[in-house]
Parts: structure tokens; sequence; C-alpha cells
């Protein structure tokens, strides 16, 4: 724990404490419109992106959407190294039962209206916009493309707002166009 006025330096995040971590996946693309909110808080962030910088040397920069990525990925990369467990809150119900099953023989059931049940739905200030997307770097995606693989996640940037489908149809639209200007000759008189 740590509080809100701590000196990031001083804060610890203690992975090492417990007798079995056990940790918890979110689809990334459904988690950066909250970690842009959660990046607004200067604690928060400072906090996170200091212990991401003592333990892997990474100064974490660009947009904000660039930001929420990479924190993102390094943050679970760091906690995913001393994990016991982990599982996808989306897909994973049984075989996080399966794995506390076998320390505690006695779980209730849950109903499965209580898994799919959304709890936290509270508005974000900001959506994300194409152009957050179109300005993050073809590094970060490619890293964020090889967490969704490893994971098991869909590499779906679409997600993060309607609109970004029809933009990319208008992007595949003028670049068709282009490409037919250059490969088509033009006709001489």
């Amino acid at each position: 724990m740590w509080a809100k006025n701590a000196d990031p330096d001083e804060c610890d995040i203690r992975f090492g404490s417990f007798e079995k971590i056990v940790v918890h996946l979110r689809n990334p693309f459904a988690s950066f419109p909250s970690l842009i909110d959660e990046n607004r808080t200067g604690w928060s962030k400072r906090i996170r992106f200091s212990y991401i910088k003592r333990s892997l040397g990474i100064d974490i920069r660009g947009n904000e959407l660039e930001q929420a990525i990479l924190g993102y990925l390094y943050y679970n990369r760091l906690a995913l190294e001393k994990a016991d467990f982990f599982f996808r809150i989306e897909h994973d119900y049984e075989k996080l039962r399966s794995y506390l099953s076998e320390y505690h023989s006695d779980l209730p059931e849950l109903p499965e209206e209580e898994t799919s049940k959304r709890v936290n739905s509270k508005p974000h200030s900001k959506a994300v916009r194409a152009k957050d997307w179109d300005a993050v770097s073809v590094s970060t995606k490619e890293l964020l493309w090889q967490f969704c693989e490893t994971y098991g996640y869909d590499y779906s940037p679409e997600i993060l707002r309607p609109k970004f489908r029809w933009k990319l149809s208008a992007l595949l639209i003028k670049l068709r166009f282009w490409v037919t200007l250059i490969l088509v000759p033009k006709r001489r008189p």
C-alpha cells in the first residue's frame, strides 16, 4: 500500500510477501480508458511508472493512450514474472475456480449471472479517438500485439472508439486510390 503523498522512490511494490500470487488480466483495449483516467491522478501514475523505471529501466513517454498501453504492458509483465497463477477476467472463471479449489475444497458456487455482471461502469472523462491511436508508435503497437497473441486477446483497436472502423475504411479507400494513381500508367494522347 502507499499513500497519495508518498514519494514514488520510497514506495515498494512487494510481490514476494504472499504465499501465492494470483494475477488477473483484463482485456487491454477495455482497460485503456480507465488507465488514462488513472494516469491523470498524478500520485498513482508516479508510483507505477517509477516502479517500472526502477525494475525495468524503462521511462514511459508518449501521448495519454501510449502511456496507458505501456503502463499496462510493463506493469503486467512485472506482475506475471512473480505470479504463481494468472487468469483473464473475461474468460477464465473455471480456470480460476480449479486453481483455487486446490487450496480450498469448499468454494461456494458463483452463479453465472454474477460472473458476467458489469461492476465498474463509471463513465470515463475522455473517449479514445482514432487520432490518439494513430499517434501511438509502431513499436508500442507491436508490443501490444505480442501481448494479445501471448494471452489470447483479440488485437482489436477498433473497440476503442466505434468510428475507428469507419476511419480505417476511409484510409483504405484513400490508399487504394493512391495505389491506383501510382500503378496505372497515364494515357498518352
